[in-house]
């Protein structure tokens, strides 16, 4: 349209402004009329003006976290029935997949909650390889205290919650964290973090048994309503003007296609999918403004994901890769008559193809927290549909495919009825009483 009234001004000679009939002057002109963008310096806490990606949110970035206020809401609910117990009554757990965003809601959402909410106070460790010397510190402090605070949560005195996050990465010394805990609960309320995989390990524990029955707390991915409040509150909190319609493109396009039939609804690997998108639609954008356009010029969800991939890739050693590309490979379904789509993988069934190297552990470990790979209770699988699409693992496809062919028919004809319960569940059910499932 410029360009039509430029000519037209020229032709006319009617231009009392030079930068009116040149291109270049339009441009400047739009850039000087757009909002300035939150920097540093205004944003409050160290880091809250900076998008994360797919860091956890810290306790300074509480007041820009949002989207999850049905979860605080029970687990504070859980939090006020343990204080009423005794024991391993006193013991809430969260569990949820990795990636669903456990972290940030306990450190950006909760704690801050229930501090507002009365004399609460809250401790929190992040467990390492051995977080032992923290919780003992943390007894100390309250041993020395004026003793075992029982019974409620008083409006009168302080309540003690100790939040244990990431508390799989203990589970492998259970007599000694179990002694701690035991010690523990008798002065505080303690709320431990976990992941969905490794919730059965608590669930045979015998002190943790209990809680795991009654006081369990299963964190599920976003909606669609949540993300949009979350996409929201980028543009309240930051100043950020979002075009109309660009909520919806986002999330239409994260939640994406289902190939993966017996899972439902939104997927753990969404919200980091989603802070990735923003965050390089920040990083190319030189105004305060999210557009579609801006969105396209990132190349749009699929950019997103295929960048976090490659990033994954640039950082392995050779032999690194030769895993990494065996493990993607057993995560997808090909079939001669429909497309290619994810499949899910039991543990028991991964394990088995990575046997017992323990670079392939890492490697999968590392696959998990790039949010290219998520894991449930039972099953591992790609972090989205558009894994698909990455084109290394397109063209390991496609110079794999008679073999994987080959895999998908055996698996069918061979009777491994645990795998066909995850694939066709519905089959199953059919010929429960026929033996194992035919082609």
């Amino acid at each position: 349209m410029l360009l039509v009234l430029i000519d037209g001004a020229r032709r006319r000679g009617r231009a009392s402004r030079v930068e009116l009939v040149n291109l270049r002057g339009w441009n400047q002109l739009w850039r000087e009329a757009q909002p300035q963008r939150t920097t540093r310096s205004d944003a409050g806490p160290t880091g809250v003006g900076q998008f994360l990606g797919a860091e956890p949110y810290s306790r300074a970035h509480a007041p820009l976290f949002t989207g999850r206020k049905s979860a605080i809401e029970h687990l504070v609910r859980l939090l006020n029935g343990a204080a009423n117990g005794r024991g391993a009554d006193r013991i809430v757990l969260l569990s949820g997949a990795t990636g669903v965003g456990k972290s940030s809601l306990l450190a950006a959402g909760l704690t801050p909650t229930i501090e507002e909410l009365g004399p609460w106070s809250v401790r929190t460790v992040v467990a390492d390889s051995d977080p032992t010397p923290f919780i003992r510190a943390i007894l100390r402090d309250l041993e020395s205290g004026p003793g075992p605070a029982h019974r409620v949560f008083s409006r009168a005195r302080a309540e003690t919650v100790v939040v244990i996050d990431q508390f799989e990465r203990v589970l492998a010394d259970p007599d000694t964290i179990t002694a701690l805990l035991r010690r523990l609960v008798e002065f505080a309320v303690v709320l431990i973090s976990v992941r969905s995989p490794q919730l059965a390990e608590c669930t045979s524990n015998t002190f943790l048994g209990e809680a795991t029955r009654h006081r369990t707390y299963s964190l599920e991915p976003m909606r669609a309503d949540e993300l949009r409040t979350v996409v929201a509150e980028l543009g309240r909190s930051r100043g950020i003007k979002i075009e109309a319609g660009l909520a919806d493109v986002l999330i239409a396009e994260i939640s994406g296609i289902r190939g993966d039939a017996p899972r439902l609804g939104h997927e753990p690997a969404e919200l980091a999918i989603l802070s990735h998108t923003v965050q390089a639609m920040s990083a190319q954008s030189a105004v305060a403004r999210f557009s579609i356009s801006s969105y396209r010029r990132i190349n749009g969800v699929q950019g997103v994901v295929h960048t976090m991939a490659d990033t994954f890739w640039d950082q392995l050693s050779d032999d690194q890769r030769t895993i990494a590309q065996r493990i993607l490979l057993s995560l997808v379904a090909v079939r001669d008559d429909i497309d290619d789509t994810r499949r899910r993988v039991s543990f028991a069934e991964l394990h088995r193809t990575l046997g017992p190297d323990p670079t392939a552990t890492a490697v999968l470990g590392a696959l998990v927290d790039f949010r290219l790979i998520s894991m449930d209770r039972n099953t591992a699988y790609l972090g989205h549909d558009l894994m698909l699409t990455w084109r290394r693992l397109t063209d390991w496809i496609e110079a794999e495919r008679p073999a994987l062919l080959a895999r998908g028919q055996a698996a069918v004809r061979c009777g491994h009825i645990d795998r066909c319960r995850v694939e066709m569940p519905a089959a199953v059910g059919a010929n429960r009483q026929k033996g194992p499932c035919q082609p």
